[in-house]
């Protein structure tokens, strides 16, 4: 498929509520904002097919759409810190 130009901007919004002094400071993320811009002369529903399938291989979309276990380690000096 040819393509002349393509750009992708993402626009991330976060937000931080409670107090770091009282121990209630939270963060999360509010909303990704995804844009995709094309130049070709290929068809265009040749082109939604190939959107389609990379945002549905996306790694780090697939990971903000469905809930993943995290799991956070810390050390001190090289001793696991519990």
């Amino acid at each position: 498929m040819p393509v002349e130009e393509a750009r992708v901007t993402v626009t991330a919004r976060f937000r931080r509520t409670g107090s770091v002094l009282q121990g209630t400071a939270r963060g999360e993320c509010t909303a990704f904002d995804v844009r995709v811009s094309v130049r070709s002369v290929a068809d265009p529903q040749a082109v939604r097919r190939v959107l389609d399938l990379a945002h549905a291989t996306c790694y780090t979309e697939a990971s903000l759409r469905t809930p993943v276990p995290v799991q956070v380690h810390h050390e001190l000096n090289g001793t696991p810190l519990l």
